[in-house]
């Protein structure tokens, strides 16, 4: 399974992929010993994406994964993401590049299971020249792959944890995302927590007999 990995400060990000698609690379001077590592602006959540931006940067963070719905700015309270107008993405361009922060991904975002809701993501993501979106809509993956094709961007299903009480969420589950995305364009893939997949390995291992349960991935 292509997993894109990126070490942060609170939950995966997105990293680099090992497989062979060509969305827009992280350059090494976004690096650190060859890892992307950075923060999720949720780490500031209490803050806005504006001041993300600053505080990664202060802590020497040198890439950053937005969220969708932080507010703007201490001064303008609409919130961030793929409604924000071009003239507000422009101006947060220009201050990532300021605080010598760069934008690599964007998630967990829902992609709605139409064209015209999941294009506006993927022209989010292009004017921030990402590399990923990370998500955990799974519905949607006929038109995330017609996308990615287009668009040249990067898909990572992003795992939560299990939640006993709704069967029909899978996605905490690896071997449930290896098998959405065995035979899909190289650009989608898994944008993987690996804390909440072992934490995830652990409870089938208390369910279940050994010996008996699906492997995970290490």
């Amino acid at each position: 399974m292509r997993i894109f990995k990126a070490l942060t400060l609170s939950i995966t990000l997105a990293l680099s992929s090992a497989g062979a698609a060509n969305a827009v690379p992280i350059p090494d001077e976004a690096k650190t010993n060859g890892f992307a590592i950075g923060v999720q602006a949720y780490t500031f959540n209490r803050f806005s994406a504006w001041e993300a931006v600053e505080k990664a940067g202060q802590a020497g963070a040198k890439v950053i994964e937005f969220y969708e719905g932080q507010r703007y700015s201490k001064t303008d309270d609409s919130r961030w993401g793929q409604n924000t107008p071009d003239a507000k993405v422009a101006a947060m361009k220009a201050h990532l590049k300021k605080n010598g922060v760069r934008a690599v991904n964007y998630g967990v975002v829902g992609i709605p299971n139409n064209e015209k809701g999941a294009r506006k993501v993927f022209e989010f993501a292009r004017k921030l020249d990402l590399y990923a979106i990370s998500t955990e809509s799974t519905e949607s993956i006929d038109i995330i792959e017609k996308l990615v094709k287009e668009y040249d961007i990067k898909v990572g299903f992003h795992n939560h944890p299990r939640r006993p009480k709704q069967a029909s969420y899978k996605v905490w589950d690896a071997n449930y995302i290896r098998d959405l995305v065995k035979d899909r364009d190289p650009r989608i893939g898994a944008a993987a927590d690996i804390g909440h997949w072992t934490t995830a390995r652990t409870a089938r291992c208390l369910a279940v007999p050994p010996g008996t349960w699906p492997s995970v991935p290490e």
